[in-house]
């Protein structure tokens, strides 16, 4: 689990959740 929580990709996929996040409360 360490090895993929390493991983650069992580801090990408957490950005877009946060900003999927954001779109979501503003449509609602």
């Amino acid at each position: 689990m360490t090895e993929s929580f390493e991983r650069p990709g992580w801090d990408e996929y957490f950005m877009l959740q946060a900003e999927l996040a954001k779109l979501r409360s503003n449509c609602i």
